[in-house]
This record gives C-alpha cells, sequence and structure tokens, in this order.
C-alpha cells in the first residue's frame, strides 16, 4: 500500500507517528542507494533522483514510474 507514497508521504507518516529516519538526512540525502552512488541533494538538482547514480538513471526498478521521463528511464534499464 505505500507503493505509491511520496517522500512527503513518507516524511509526514514518521512526524506522525514520532519514527526515527535515516541519519544522513539531516546531512542533504534525500534518497539513499549503495555507498557509491548516492550524494546529498544540492540546488542544481532537478529532483531527488538526481543524487544517485551520477544522475544518469533515476529508476532502479523498485517505484512505479510516475512520468513519461521515470518511465522511459526505467525502460532503459532493462528492468
Amino acid at each position: 500500500p505505500i507503493l505509491k507514497w511520496t517522500s512527503k508521504d513518507v516524511y509526514e507518516y514518521l512526524v506522525a507517528h514520532n519514527l526515527p529516519y535515516h541519519p544522513l538526512f539531516d546531512k542533504g540525502y534525500v534518497t539513499v542507494g549503495d555507498w557509491h552512488s548516492s550524494r546529498p541533494i544540492t540546488a542544481a538538482d532537478a529532483n531527488e533522483r538526481d543524487t544517485r547514480f551520477k544522475g544518469l538513471k533515476q529508476e532502479c526498478g523498485l517505484h512505479l514510474p510516475q512520468s513519461p521521463e521515470e518511465a522511459a528511464s526505467l525502460d532503459s534499464s532493462s528492468l
């Protein structure tokens, strides 16, 4: 049921239920992949997924595409 949740939905749930969050969030990481392809978000990033895979890929196959661009990224990943 949470597959279609946005980052805002997750954040609001954590706050509403007084749950802990990942400590890297406070260091600017809005999404975390593996150690060598994740970085903090910057003002130059168009969206939070630009912080993974050096901005070359946006979908890893775990999420439903929410735009034609995300669908194209998913298709190009052979997932």
